[in-house]
């Protein structure tokens, strides 16, 4: 912004004066006759350093000094300020073209490895995989039934409880995470529909009249303890696929893709196929156990 109170006689008093430090008093250099009259500027010198006084003419010259030489920094200093300022502004963000692709970026699971446990007791329970929507898990009833209680998420372990008059319970997990699935209460009739994604164990220490479960092909030794006691036990896998079945205390009958054996004594292991596959324990006694592939 313009002075008013300044002259602009003094403005170019100031330029000049600054312009002969580098100004060349040597005569026998100059130019030659055909060059242009170049007008000279007399050469300004730093005043020698004299012992100081008190008034009077020395005191008015290192005044005079010392208020040219801040105010050659002051103005270098405004420019290094009005350079930085002006080259750190980022440039606009040009707009977008109307109709142009638009990135989208794909939604990621809470979590890749999860733990889902069912806690609370039920009649009828029925799990699926797929998209929950907005986290790891959805919880629903049929209509008419009781208000479903919210699962209880600690980090990466999902907890569902039940109420006492809750009849049937339809839990949706998301099938990108790889679940541990245990069941800790009593049912009466669960379903666990787990193909389409990836299961780590099943662990179902809580009693069961009928338990169904639907596994995916896995490429390692897939887990499944039972240890609350099943009536009635069925088990399909994706092709048939290695199996070893530990009966710890007993059971009534066990089929092994076709291929049955009744009245299994304690501590009784009935394999078929060689190599890693599904790992049946029954540390508790069952009624019957039926494995079968699609």
């Amino acid at each position: 912004m313009d002075d008013p109170e300044r002259d602009e006689d003094d403005t170019y008093a100031f330029l000049s004066g600054a312009a002969g430090f580098a100004y060349r008093d040597d005569p026998s250099t100059g130019a030659g006759d055909d060059e242009p009259p170049t007008e000279e500027f007399p050469l300004v010198t730093w005043p020698q350093p004299r012992p100081a006084t008190y008034g009077g003419r020395e005191r008015r010259s290192r005044a005079v000094a010392v208020l040219v030489a801040a105010a050659v920094v002051a103005g270098a200093g405004l420019l290094v300020v009005a350079g930085v300022a002006g080259g750190g502004e980022k440039p606009p963000v040009p707009p977008r073209a109307e109709g142009g692709p638009v990135f989208v970026p794909p939604d990621e699971p809470a979590f890749a490895v999860g733990t889902f446990e069912l806690a609370g007791s039920v009649p009828e329970l029925h799990l699926t995989l797929g998209r929950p929507g907005a986290g790891p898990i959805r919880v629903s009833a049929p209509p008419g039934d009781v208000q479903v209680r919210a699962a209880t998420i600690e980090g990466t372990r999902v907890r569902l409880d039940t109420t006492p008059d809750a009849r049937r319970l339809d839990v949706l997990l998301d099938d990108r995470t790889q679940w541990t699935i245990r069941m800790t209460g009593g049912v009466r009739a669960a379903t666990f529909e787990l193909t389409g994604g990836s299961i780590r164990e099943v662990d179902l220490s809580g009693g069961a009249d009928s338990v169904f479960l639907a596994l995916p092909r896995s490429g390692r030794a897939l887990p499944v303890r039972m240890s609350g006691g099943v009536r009635e036990w069925s088990i399909r896998t994706e092709g048939e696929v290695p199996v070893r079945v530990r009966a710890q205390s007993g059971a009534g009958e066990v089929t092994l893709y076709g291929r049955r054996q009744s009245g299994l004594a304690r501590n009784t292991t009935l394999t078929a196929g060689d190599g890693s596959g599904l790992e049946v324990t029954a540390a508790a006694g069952f009624g019957s156990l039926a494995i079968t592939s699609r």
